[in-house]
């Protein structure tokens, strides 16, 4: 949930400008629940790739790190208010193709037991040497 309410406008979501002499949102902390932080405090994130906008704050209450899911209007509202804008892209690996199956929860299992042994790093490292030498040699 998300409130960004324009002074005398009715709530809308759970992030919303409150009137007073600094611009003020009203966020939602999971702690908290519904606190006002300057505008000048909340950052607000859009994804260019796909649209998302969300926002992240510290609660003044607990001190918390806190985000939430906004809407474009509702981002509009809180950038005009003095709330600064991250642009992000998301990870290029997403568009890559990918060779081999899946993943399986059997591999990540085997993962992470391998990843418990105090040498998992020099067995890595034999593995990938040993690898590179091929069947007849090095190569």
């Amino acid at each position: 949930m998300s409130i960004l309410t324009v002074s005398g406008a009715r709530p809308r979501g759970k992030f919303s400008l409150v009137s007073s002499s600094v611009p003020s949102v009203r966020v939602l902390c999971p702690d908290c629940s519904i606190v006002r932080v300057p505008a000048s405090e909340v950052t607000l994130r859009n994804c260019v790739d796909d649209g998302r906008w969300d926002y992240w704050f510290l609660c003044p209450g607990c001190g918390r790190l806190s985000a939430g899911i906004s809407t474009t209007w509702l981002a509009v509202e809180a950038f005009a208010a003095g709330s600064p804008l991250e642009l992000w892209h998301l990870p290029a690996e997403l568009k890559e193709a990918h060779d081999g199956p899946p993943l399986s929860l059997v591999d990540l299992v085997e993962l992470h037991l391998a990843l418990a042994e105090p040498d998992w790093f020099d067995d890595l490292l034999q593995a990938i040497d040993d690898a590179a030498e091929g069947p007849f040699g090095p190569v």
